[in-house]
């Protein structure tokens, strides 16, 4: 006597459930970016980021965060349309705020916890993806980006 009991392949069963999760969950709860600019915070080497600083960053430093942010991060967050980061941020905080690339209210610790964790539909990226020097040279080459507009890395 059968029951009609389906089999059930549970791996896919929680790739589905994480996915609806995710899904879910885009662009709920976000946090508000930070009230602080570049000027007020330091970076893990204890050095402040303000004027007299500015133009003292290792250009090797710089080279591998264009590096990692031309690999995982131009992709969503490009100028330009076909953009998925740049679209939703243009939703979320403004068409003036939507290219991260332009910005010079992002300081380096919050960039850090967004890409470690993820934000709305922006994936978490664990330290075997993006190592913990190769996010801190990430964070300081979008920071960077305003600081040093004299300077081109290439």
């Amino acid at each position: 006597m059968s029951v009609g009991i389906k089999h059930v392949n549970y791996r896919w069963a929680a790739v589905t459930f994480a996915v609806a999760l995710n899904v879910g969950g885009c662009g709920l709860g976000e946090p508000p970016e930070p009230d602080r600019t570049a000027d007020q915070v330091g970076v893990n080497s204890g050095v402040v980021l303000d004027s007299r600083s500015r133009g003292s960053t290792d250009l090797e430093t710089l080279k591998q965060g264009e590096d990692v942010y031309r690999r995982y991060c131009e992709g969503c967050h490009a100028a330009g349309d076909g953009h998925p980061g740049t679209m939703r941020l243009a939703i979320r905080s403004g068409a003036e705020r939507s290219i991260i690339m332009t910005r010079d209210d992002l300081v380096p610790e919050y960039i850090k916890i967004i890409v470690r964790n993820g934000l709305g539909m922006m994936p978490a990226f664990r330290p075997t993806e993006i190592g913990d020097g190769e996010l801190n040279a990430l964070a300081r080459y979008i920071v960077s980006a305003n600081e040093n507009s004299d300077v081109e890395v290439k």
